[in-house]
C-alpha cells in the first residue's frame, strides 16, 4: 500500500493511521486476505519515532497491531560517516532492534568496514547486527517472533 503524501515521519501521520485502519476493516469484511505482518518501510533518513508513537498513542491501532521489530539498514561503505553527520541516522540506529549491514561484499575487510561495525556496536549495544551479502539476508532473524499472535506484527524498517 502506498500512502498518498508519501510521508510517515512527520507529526501528521493521518495517512498511515487511515491506511492501517482501512486494512483492518477490509480484513474484517473479508475484502482482503489476513496478513501475519505489516512491514512499514521508510526511505532514506526518516525519523522512526513518530511512526512508533502512532502505535503507542492510537488505541485502535495499538489494539490491532504491535511493534515486533525496528530494523535499520546501514551501508558498510558509507554508514559510519552517515551515523556521524546525521541525527536522523543515529535515531534510526538507536531505536533499532536489528541492524543490517549491507554492501559488505564490496566493502571487504577495509578499515572503514570494521569502523562501521564498531561504531554500530558502540552506539547500539543491544541491537542484533546482521549482514546482507550480495544484497541477500536470511529473513528469519529479522523477525523476532512467529506471527501466531492474533494481532498483526509491525516491523518498522528504516534505511540509510
Amino acid at each position: 500500500m502506498l500512502l498518498g503524501n508519501g510521508c510517515l515521519c512527520c507529526i501528521t501521520r493521518t495517512d498511515l493511521q487511515q491506511a492501517l485502519r482501512r486494512m483492518v476493516v477490509e480484513r474484517e469484511r473479508g475484502e482482503s486476505p489476513t496478513s501475519a505482518r505489516v512491514a512499514i518501510e521508510t526511505s532514506g533518513l526518516a525519523d522512526p519515532s513518530p511512526i512508533l508513537q502512532t502505535f503507542a498513542t492510537d488505541r485502535a491501532l495499538g489494539g490491532a497491531f504491535h511493534v515486533e521489530a525496528v530494523v535499520t539498514v546501514i551501508d558498510a561503505v558509507t554508514g559510519g560517516d552517515t551515523l556521524e553527520w546525521s541525527a536522523e541516522a543515529r535515531k534510526q540506529a538507536i531505536l533499532a532492534d536489528r541492524l543490517i549491514i549491507t554492501k559488505t561484499d564490496i566493502a571487504g575487510d577495509s578499515a572503514l568496514d570494521h569502523a562501521d561495525r564498531s561504531t554500530a556496536r558502540a552506539s547500539i549495544p543491544s541491537a542484533e547486527i546482521l549482514e546482507a551479502v550480495n544484497g541477500e539476508i536470511d529473513p528469519q532473524p529479522v523477525s523476532s517472533e512467529p506471527a501466531a499472535d492474533q494481532r498483526n506484527a509491525f516491523v518498522a524498517e528504516t534505511a540509510h
